[in-house]
């Protein structure tokens, strides 16, 4: 099954099985109508319960739409625009709310939508989804946050040839996930084991 997805009044991609960038779409629908202001809007993510502990995790951002010369209204989105996402963090809640910038995912080129949307088993690993669009285009991709390495970002390269990135499929132990390649193919998929860094061969 393939499912076509929207970014404003836009039809930008056709992802096999799923459809995504629904938030993001949301949030870009919250910018200015007057298509020559500049425009941000902040964001933050639904909140996710690490397992084994009380801390909740979630991510904030702020995206900003700058206009160009010929930049025009096309129903409720303006096109075409200076797409920036000017800060990410990663914020957890544990007594207070403590904040790790994600530096990775600030773009002068593009709005990214950051998400946390999984845990591994013993609640090391957390999995981050990323959206990426600049107004017509849309990408998805997955960052692995290390949870015990002082939250740094893994930087593994998942799927690199898969044209719209890829996406979460799951846990298969607590160290090994499962991502699949969004390249149209369905039986597209990579495992990983997230404590050596590497992907598991066919």
């Amino acid at each position: 099954m393939r499912i076509l997805c929207l970014v404003g009044s836009f039809l930008f991609v056709a992802l096999p099985a799923f459809c995504q960038g629904e938030e993001l779409a949301r949030i870009l629908q919250r910018f200015d109508r007057n298509c020559q202001k500049v425009s941000a809007v902040n964001y933050r993510s639904p909140e996710l319960v690490q397992p084994g502990s009380r801390r909740t995790f979630f991510v904030s951002g702020k995206l900003q739409r700058r206009p160009r010369r010929d930049s025009k209204l096309i129903d409720r989105s303006c096109f075409p625009v200076k797409a920036e996402t000017l800060s990410v963090s990663l914020s957890f809640l544990e007594r207070r709310v403590n904040t790790i910038p994600l530096f990775r995912h600030r773009s002068t080129v593009s709005f990214n939508y950051v998400k946390p949307i999984a845990f591994s088993p013993d609640g090391r690993f957390l999995v981050l989804q990323i959206d990426s669009s600049n107004g017509l285009d849309l990408q998805s991709e997955v960052d692995i946050v290390d949870t015990a390495g002082g939250f740094l970002p893994l930087h593994l390269d998942i799927c690199p040839e898969a044209i719209f990135g890829e996406t979460f499929v799951g846990f298969i132990d607590k160290d090994r996930a499962q991502f699949r390649c969004l390249s149209g193919k369905e039986k597209d998929r990579e495992v990983w084991n997230l404590s050596r860094r590497s992907r598991e061969k066919d």
